[in-house]
């Protein structure tokens, strides 16, 4: 059965709660398709790779930052919308709003973030 979409949401928001280049590539593969693409204002990445390394990345910037869910994702069409926080990030608690869309697997296929 296929996930629900605050399944696959938070499921793309814990992984980046995890450590280790390995561990982020295995649970970014579980939401991501392998043609997602990530943005946001400074960077951009490819693929479930792309993304894990990007958060290995960020994890080595802050160590033992994490990100939450702040409000319930909207969804219609393929497109979800949500709220997230970082904490532990170098500048402080950080929040930002991810757009994504998904393919018809119910993957997510693009990333759009803001902060």
């Amino acid at each position: 059965m296929k996930p629900s979409v605050k399944e696959i949401v938070l499921q793309y928001v814990n992984a980046w709660n995890n450590e280790g280049i390995e561990t982020f590539k295995t649970e970014f593969a579980k939401c991501l398709a392998p043609e997602a693409r990530y943005t946001d204002p400074n960077i951009e990445a490819n693929g479930p790779d792309g993304v894990a390394a990007l958060a290995q990345e960020s994890l080595e910037k802050a160590p033992g930052r994490t990100f939450r869910l702040v409000t319930e994702p909207e969804h219609h069409h393929n497109v979800t919308r949500y709220t997230w926080q970082g904490v532990g990030i170098p500048t402080g608690t950080v929040e930002g709003q991810d757009i994504l869309e998904f393919n018809e697997a119910g993957l997510i296929t693009r990333i759009i973030t803001f902060f």
